[in-house]
């Protein structure tokens, strides 16, 4: 439920900015294709740069390397994470361990601080 609510609160931000951008100009489309756009863009990013996105960092979460342990997600990792978020059935679809399809795919694994 965490990581559910996590990814609500991504989704959130990236549609408050897409409003805001479309309010501007429809270049990118309506506000559900820009709302997407950020969010994949958000998550690659954030992922490879804090590995965490906004919503895990609120929520106390963040995304870890299991073949590595303390090294960091790095690009590839965190793209393909994000990319197979968003197709939704890799993330809910969950192992044993609650890891999903998309960390079993990226040798990642959410961690939780609190």
């Amino acid at each position: 439920m965490r990581r559910a609510i996590g990814v609500l609160i991504d989704w959130l931000i990236c549609w408050g900015l897409a409003a805001f951008i479309y309010m501007y100009t429809d270049a990118f489309g309506g506000t559900a294709t820009l709302t997407y756009l950020l969010w994949v863009v958000m998550g690659i990013i954030t992922g490879w740069l804090f590995a965490r996105t906004p919503g895990m960092a609120i929520l106390g979460m963040g995304i870890a390397r299991i073949d590595e342990p303390g090294h960091t997600v790095g690009l590839w990792r965190a793209a393909l994470r994000t990319i197979l978020t968003g197709f939704v059935f890799p993330a809910a679809i969950v192992d044993e361990d609650g890891r999903g399809m998309h960390d079993r795919a990226t040798g990642t694994t959410v961690i939780m601080s609190r």
